[in-house]
């Protein structure tokens, strides 16, 4: 756990506390980086910037502060090696007005039930976390498309809680703070790692021979997908289609 995690209720601080993470565990170097306007042609209202790092990982920092509709939100996606098993780390953290909207999930790449040190040393270790996310007084589960999911992990986060107040806004911001750092820690120790334990033989196949890099492929144009999840129409109103669409393909590792 990290003790230096802020109890400033803000997306953008959040996620560069989460960022700082990566980039000191895998050395971040920055890639590229361009601005997001209003409506693609309006003022600056974002920015998105990638990073490469050690074990061929790749970052993808997305940030958006619309002040005349209240969002201030961050998406923070962390790559593996396309060619590897490793899982990807898909977070977002949102704020509109007291309310506060958390994702965070350690996307995988193997078959679970066939590989079960990897369910039981990687994922059962966030259920605590993930328990405690839930429990929290006046936390409800963010409605999520069934197909996404069924692509995700069975610990994914999707939850939104009211932080109005000092006395809620101080706990709840304290717990979402240290779930988001949970997983995040453990995607690195994973990356740095490996998977846990030796994995088994079930684990590795795939249909028809298909290579690690071709079911990322599939797995992240399914996952990313304008037609099953409704954030990339909210972008095309906020930014533009084609920002939008700049985003999509980075996530998709297709630029």
């Amino acid at each position: 756990m990290n003790p230096s995690m802020s109890t400033s209720p803000d997306p953008q601080v959040l996620t560069d506390q989460m960022l700082d993470i990566i980039a000191v565990a895998l050395h971040l170097r920055p890639e590229r980086s361009f601005d997001l306007k209003a409506n693609g042609d309006g003022e600056p209202v974002g920015r998105v910037t990638t990073y490469t790092g050690d074990h061929r990982t790749r970052v993808v920092d997305a940030r958006l502060v619309v002040s005349q509709t209240g969002i201030n939100s961050a998406m923070l996606h962390a790559f593996t090696d396309p060619t590897s098993d490793l899982p990807h780390l898909t977070s977002d953290v949102a704020a509109a007005h007291s309310d506060w909207i958390l994702h965070v999930d350690l996307m995988p790449r193997v078959d679970l039930p066939g590989d079960l040190s990897t369910l039981e040393d990687l994922y059962e270790p966030l259920t605590p976390a993930y328990e405690r996310v839930y429990a929290m007084p006046g936390a409800r589960p963010t409605p999520l498309p069934p197909r996404l999911r069924a692509l995700s992990s069975a610990w994914l986060v999707g939850v939104a809680v009211d932080l109005d107040g000092e006395e809620v806004r101080s706990d709840a911001f304290r717990v979402l703070s240290d779930t988001y750092a949970v997983y995040v820690d453990a995607w690195v120790t994973c990356v740095n790692d490996g998977l846990p334990g030796a994995g088994t033989p079930e684990s590795r196949v795939r249909p028809h021979g298909e290579t690690a890099r071709a079911r990322d492929a599939r797995q992240r144009f399914a996952l990313f997908n304008p037609e099953i999840d409704p954030v990339w129409d909210l972008l095309d109103d906020l930014i533009g289609p084609v920002d939008s669409a700049a985003i999509l393909e980075i996530v998709r590792g297709l630029t």
